[in-house]
């Protein structure tokens, strides 16, 4: 399946088996269209908030469903994730932030402290806005910011290719100040292309992602090719091994 863009897999699923299970997130289970008009709600908001071509928007998130969502949003519009590792104290994500300068901070209610902290030290970022309940009073909620935007395409002033940046993952730091590595579209889909060859995964197969999203090996290992490949996604917030 060629794309023009990463955020083009989701349009096709959609397109050709609408209502076959796709994402399932605790009791939540949406179908490949479900899944797609989401991300599109979200790409048509990020786009009149002001969201365009190379813009950054950072995520300092548990793994759901809107993770995901908002990954492939930016994908479809050329903005650029920055997800962030959510095991960082405050100077450490502080130091990314400036580095990245997203423009956009999106969090889950678990890490409010880590955003208090940070608030007011990081000049690029204009808006915070939380995943569900439990954020700062201040913050709009997600649901309610994508509720009334449009189901259909996107439409970006330019065009958004392979060739473009598909989001920034910072390295560990361990020798020195950690450095964003920036993962092209293309990179992000030549990796799902090798991966649903080597493992074998195709639209029967389901993927459980349980490590981190903000971690290399659960973004391109385990969610990126079974979405890819139509594979059926089951997304745990945190790793338990019950």
């Amino acid at each position: 399946m060629y794309a023009m863009n990463v955020g083009e897999w989701t349009k096709r699923w959609s397109d050709r088996y609408p209502d076959e299970p796709y994402v399932k997130y605790g009791e939540l289970l949406l179908t490949r269209k479900e899944f797609n008009s989401r991300i599109n709600r979200f790409a048509n908001a990020f786009l009149e908030w002001g969201i365009k071509k190379g813009d950054r928007v950072a995520a300092l998130m548990a793994n759901s469903n809107v993770f995901l969502e908002i990954l492939f949003a930016l994908s479809k519009i050329g903005g650029i994730m920055v997800p962030l590792n959510f095991r960082l104290v405050a100077p450490e994500l502080e130091f990314i932030l400036n580095d990245s300068e997203p423009m956009m901070m999106i969090y889950s209610p678990e890490f409010l402290q880590l955003v208090g902290d940070l608030r007011g030290k990081v000049p690029s970022i204009k808006e915070y806005m939380c995943e569900m309940e439990g954020g700062a009073q201040e913050d709009a909620l997600i649901e309610k910011w994508i509720s009334s935007k449009s189901e259909m395409e996107p439409v970006p002033k330019v065009d958004v290719t392979l060739d473009d940046p598909h989001f920034i993952m910072y390295t560990s730091g361990t020798t020195g100040k950690p450095k964003g590595a920036v993962v092209l579209q293309q990179n992000t889909q030549w990796n799902a292309i090798n991966a649903i060859h080597i493992y074998s995964i195709n639209s029967g197969y389901v993927s459980l992602c349980a490590a981190p999203l903000f971690h290399i090996g659960a973004l391109h290992a385990s969610a990126t090719p079974g979405l890819y490949a139509g594979a059926k996604t089951i997304i745990q917030r945190f790793f338990n091994p019950n």
